[in-house]
């Protein structure tokens, strides 16, 4: 097994962990068994193909509004390295952090410099963690999701209206199969955030030690430093003051005929995946699929009813309290509605939406595509 002195970098593996020898960063790193892992300290998904993906923080003309953890803007000559960025504000990176993890395994031995975080798994068993790194004051410069998961990620594929196929994850994100009284696991994403917030299988007061809910608006920034806070809000529709529209998609190709998703730096995804587009579910309709099993089956390309989406339930942009699981389906989508919506993928009851609205402030499974 792999040691201390010879970790393996999770940047430089791909979704079913082999490896690339091209580092990819991500908010979201796949860990399949035990051993001691690192990854880079950058922001997100903001190295692609050992370059620095610009695109992912700024695209000239339309997305300028992706801050760091000080509420610094990033613009087209931004380091895509959190070091850089802390030194900027005369402070170091000093520490990680487990904040939470909702399963058994043991993830420890967290240490950090400026360049990578280290950590060891043992007792590797299915589960979904939040890990961090702060500066000397404290402050949380950036945070990644480690899912822990066995599930085979061969992709399924649908064909929508336009006869477009899409390679869609054959689980949601994070999904670590069912509780012994048949709820699902899948974590639940505010629209334009980066980190989960916990699944229903844990009992009430532990969850509210893994991630809480608070009232309030905030900006981006805010939701850097405070990721496992869910920001519901009663008089508003968004969790966030910031109206920008490209927060997971920096071109909003999203929107257009063929067009790929821009992945950004707030894209809660593996390396390898994105958030869908908004036309990827346009050809499902009640004659190619059936609810049945706590879930939605859909007909994939190969004539099969063999994608399943589970009825993962919510949590209420009103309160953050998590309900109608085992009734709603939801999944977000890369594209917005307006300043206060995202749009989705609507599963409500037996109900049907491919192209439904949701409040940014709900929190909704997310089932990612394959872009690679």
């Amino acid at each position: 097994m792999n040691t201390q002195d010879t970790p393996i970098d999770l940047s430089l593996t791909d979704w079913n962990g082999r490896e690339t020898y091209r580092r990819n960063t991500a908010n979201c790193y796949i860990v399949r068994r035990e051993g001691t892992f690192q990854i880079p300290l950058v922001y997100g998904n903001a190295i692609k193909d050992n370059q620095i993906n610009t695109e992912s923080f700024y695209t000239a003309g339309i997305a300028t509004d992706f801050q760091d953890s000080y509420g610094v803007p990033f613009n087209a000559w931004s380091s895509p390295f959190i070091k850089d960025h802390t030194s900027a504000q005369g402070k170091v990176i000093t520490s990680a952090e487990l904040l939470w993890n909702d399963g058994k395994s043991k993830i420890n031995n967290l240490s950090v410099d400026e360049n990578f975080l280290t950590f060891d798994v043992e007792s590797f068993s299915p589960c979904n963690a939040l890990i961090a790194v702060k500066d000397n004051d404290g402050t949380v410069l950036w945070s990644w999701h480690l899912w822990l998961t066995n599930e085979d990620l061969t992709p399924k594929i649908i064909t929508n209206k336009n006869g477009i196929d899409f390679k869609l994850m054959p689980c949601n994100l994070g999904w670590n199969g069912w509780t012994k009284d048949g709820k699902p696991t899948s974590p639940y994403y505010q629209w334009g955030r980066k980190d989960p917030f916990i699944a229903n299988e844990e009992p009430y007061e532990k969850r509210k030690i893994l991630s809480k809910s608070v009232k309030g608006i905030h900006n981006q920034f805010i939701s850097h430093q405070n990721p496992k806070t869910f920001y519901y809000c009663t008089d508003s529709d968004s969790w966030t003051t910031d109206k920008y529209k490209y927060f997971w998609d920096s071109k909003m190709n999203g929107y257009s005929i063929d067009q790929k998703v821009t992945k950004t730096i707030y894209d809660p995804c593996p390396i390898g995946w994105s958030i869908p587009q908004y036309d990827t579910f346009t050809r499902l309709s009640e004659n190619n699929t059936r609810f049945a099993d706590n879930g939605l089956y859909c007909t994939t390309k190969d004539g099969s009813k063999n994608l399943f989406i589970p009825l993962a339930g919510c949590r209420d942009y009103s309160s953050g309290s998590i309900y109608n699981v085992g009734y709603d389906g939801n999944c977000w989508f890369s594209t917005p509605g307006s300043e206060k919506d995202g749009h989705q993928l609507d599963l409500n009851g037996d109900d049907l939406y491919p192209q439904g609205y949701g409040y940014r402030s709900s929190g909704y499974s997310v089932r990612p595509l394959l872009t690679e």
